[in-house]
């Protein structure tokens, strides 16, 4: 099921917003909480308790982020009049709210009608047997998602600083190249790792239990797990698409390391149902800077002081950078800076969509 008001969709497990035209909207995992939490309520008002109860419930945070928050849905939504300030009641969304359901209808059936179904199973089933009878060397059709997917840190083994932004770097390369519509939708990399703090699970050498707590906490419908190893011109990229019932493993070869992610790339998106992913350069990739990633394990690490200016450093170099900015706003918070973030410029959040 998703949500649609004014000229745009929500959808409530992968936590994406995107327009009826189908661009992606760039935002925050806790703001799309905090606006599926007033669609639910459309038309009457939400309270702050009520919100720092729902969607920060599991953490303990100032008031600041709630109008930070909401600040960042009135931007996305701009030029419209969609949220309510109530003195002492809370926020309340405006406009219309309906929800899409994407499950087919039921339809009813006659006996004779089973009957004739049960039988042309059976004919399929027997033809299926003998099809892959005669084409047992050829490999399964592969599925189709429908419903949430989580791209995971890869597991660099390839020592060097030269490939130290592999473990988010690849992960978040392959993020921005899968389209998203409305049978599927990729989780975003802030929210993979929000995920994964979540599931207990570490940003690398992830588990089989870990990989059991993703799905309970995303309600994925697909994981993917990934493995760099050998040496500078002798990539090799294993991976393994995990379902809730199965598995499916492969290795990828190569000398040139963008091929090799373009490639990894192509195969989740055909497990998705399309032909190949977005090109390489139809993105912006926010995670190929060696101090994010460094700035990520200091946060990790409850070390905000250090990742600061880290952060500060990365937005005066790549102002485009957004994964920075919503990081810096976190840590400013974290700190309890409060004044420096009301001086912090309000990060653009709805300038930048997904390449399509």
């Amino acid at each position: 099921m998703q949500y649609q008001t004014l000229d745009y969709y929500i959808n409530p497990h992968a936590l994406t917003l995107r327009s009826i035209g189908g661009d992606m909207i760039a935002i925050r995992p806790k703001t799309c909480q905090l606006l599926l939490l007033l669609l639910e309520n459309a038309g009457k008002p939400v309270s702050k308790q009520n919100i720092l109860e729902t969607v920060w419930a599991d953490s303990v945070v100032a008031e600041q982020v709630v109008f930070q928050s909401i600040n960042e849905l009135r931007q996305i939504f701009t030029n419209k009049e969609v949220i309510k300030t109530i003195p002492k009641q809370g926020y309340m969304w405006l406009p219309d709210v309906s929800t899409i359901s994407t499950s087919e209808p039921k339809h009813k059936t006659n006996r004779h009608t089973i009957t004739v179904i049960i039988c042309s199973l059976v004919i399929a089933f027997v033809s299926v047997l003998y099809y892959f009878y005669l084409k047992h060397n050829e490999q399964p059709k592969q599925n189709t998602v429908a419903g949430s997917v989580v791209i995971l840190p890869t597991q660099n083994q390839i020592e060097g600083n030269d490939h130290s932004w592999v473990r988010l770097g690849l992960m978040d390369q392959v993020i921005q190249r899968l389209p998203n519509n409305q049978a599927h939708g990729v989780l975003q990399t802030d929210y993979v790792l929000e995920v994964l703090e979540r599931a207990g699970a570490p940003l690398s050498h992830v588990k089989p239990e870990h990989i059991r707590q993703i799905f309970i906490v995303s309600g994925a419908e697909l994981i993917v797990s990934s493995k760099l190893s050998g040496s500078p011109h002798d990539y090799q990229l294993s991976y393994i698409l995990h379902y809730k019932n199965t598995q499916q493993k492969g290795v990828l070869f190569g000398r040139d390391i963008q091929a090799v992610i373009d490639e990894f790339s192509d195969k989740v998106a055909k497990q998705l149902g399309e032909e190949s992913a977005l090109q390489a350069n139809n993105y912006h990739a926010d995670f190929n800077h060696e101090m994010l990633g460094v700035a990520i394990d200091l946060k990790l690490e409850d070390n905000h002081l250090a990742a600061k200016p880290l952060l500060e450093s990365i937005i005066a170099h790549d102002p485009e950078n957004l994964t920075a900015q919503r990081l810096l706003i976190n840590t400013l918070f974290e700190l309890k800076d409060y004044p420096t973030v009301k001086k912090t410029p309000n990060v653009g959040y709805s300038t930048r969509s997904k390449a399509q």
